[in-house]
């Protein structure tokens, strides 16, 4: 009984696999303890709960994402519905994330937020919108409808939307962020980098 496993209570399978265990172990010399639970993925223990000494609990299997993206220019300003891409992961728990589109891994209740930051904007622009849109076709896509947005324009046409939404997806959906600028021409850059994001995380 070393510091790796001070003792476990093992689910076997016909006694040739563990298919699931809870194990403690010990946390530091000064003998605080650390509780898991495993399960078996493909002959592999992963942990899917994990208690500490203080009582924080940790799901570190728990689909979770943060991405960013580059700069566009001319996507959108007519109406366009444009479809955002973010190409730089900045965090992605089980690699559910590419490019903008997040695939579930399980069933269950998902949340998601984006944020946006166009340039370009005109007196012309008469909406924007942010919609999430998931494959399901039973789910009502989320959208977010900012009406006169020429009425707040900073310098450059600088204008920043966000939004958040909670859905349920079914195994294998998959959800994405696309947004529009009305009124005018085709003239609408996204601004990239830290300033445009989507994430999320599998809520239950």
């Amino acid at each position: 009984t070393g510091d790796a496993d001070i003792g476990h209570l093992r689910f076997r399978n016909a006694e040739t696999a563990t298919l699931a265990q809870i194990r403690v172990e010990r946390s530091g010399a000064n003998n605080s303890g650390l509780l898991k639970i495993q399960t078996n993925a493909l002959g592999t223990l992963s942990t899917g709960i994990q208690i500490d000494s203080s009582g924080a609990v940790t799901m570190p299997l728990t689909p979770a994402f943060k991405a960013t993206g580059g700069s566009v220019s001319n996507v959108t300003g007519d109406g366009t519905l444009y479809q955002m891409v973010f190409g730089t992961d900045i965090f992605d728990v089980n690699n559910d994330h590419a490019d903008g589109v997040f695939t579930a891994p399980v069933a269950g209740n998902y949340f998601f937020h984006a944020t946006c930051f166009f340039l370009g904007m005109t007196s012309s622009q008469t909406t924007s919108i942010m919609q999430f849109v998931s494959s399901d076709a039973g789910t009502d896509d989320v959208r977010v409808v900012y009406e006169n947005p020429a009425g707040v324009l900073h310098g450059d046409g600088y204008y920043h939307m966000s939004g958040a939404c909670n859905t349920y997806l079914d195994a294998a959906d998959t959800m994405v962020v696309k947004v529009q600028a009305s009124g005018g021409a085709a003239v609408v850059d996204i601004d990239g980098g830290y300033n445009m994001s989507f994430g999320g995380f599998l809520a239950g």
